[in-house]
C-alpha cells in the first residue's frame, strides 16, 4: 500500500480482551502498513485518552482510525461511540465496531451513534488475518481519511 511520505498510522485499540488485542496486532504486523497502536481496556480509559491532546494543546497526536469494541466495562463502546461522534474535535475520526455481537438492535445503535463500520470478531487467527487486511486496505489505501494521511 502507498501511503503519502510512508505515513505513520495510528490506531488505537478499545477492547477489554488482551488475545483479542494480540490476534489484531499481529495481523497488522504481516501488512506492509506502518502502524502504530495504543490500546485502552474500556470506555472511559478511550475518552480519557482521546481527551488528553486537548488538555496538552497537541490535537495532532489524535489516532488515525479506533477499532472500538462493545462490551467493556466502566462504560461501554456504545456510550463512548456516542461521546466521540458528538464532540466537534473528534467526531471525524474513523470508528469501527469489532465486536462479539451479531444482535441487529447493536448493529442499529452503532450506526445511529455515528459508527463508520460494524464488523463481528472473528473467531480464529486465520479469518483475523483476512478481517484485518480487508480493514487495512480499505481504511488506509481505498477511502481517503481526513487530512489527507493517505493521499499519494
Amino acid at each position: 500500500m502507498v501511503l503519502k511520505n510512508n505515513s505513520l498510522l495510528k490506531i488505537l485499540l478499545a477492547d477489554d480482551d488482551q488475545e483479542d488485542i494480540i490476534f489484531i496486532k499481529e495481523a497488522f504486523s504481516s501488512s506492509d502498513l506502518n502502524v502504530e497502536f495504543d490500546e485502552v481496556e474500556d470506555g472511559q480509559a478511550l475518552m480519557d485518552k482521546l481527551l488528553i491532546p486537548f488538555s496538552e494543546g497537541a490535537s495532532d497526536v489524535l489516532p488515525n482510525l479506533i477499532m472500538l469494541d462493545l462490551n467493556m466495562p466502566r462504560k461501554s463502546g456504545q456510550e463512548a461511540l456516542k461521546e466521540i461522534k458528538s464532540d466537534p474535535r473528534l467526531k471525524k475520526i474513523p470508528v469501527i465496531i469489532l465486536t462479539t455481537s451479531r444482535r441487529k438492535k447493536d448493529v442499529e445503535i452503532a450506526y445511529e451513534a455515528g459508527a463508520n463500520c460494524y464488523m463481528t470478531k472473528p473467531q480464529t487467527y486465520q479469518q483475523w488475518t483476512e478481517t484485518i487486511d480487508v480493514l487495512g486496505k480499505f481504511w488506509f489505501q481505498y477511502a481517503t481519511l481526513p487530512g489527507g494521511l493517505n493521499e499519494v
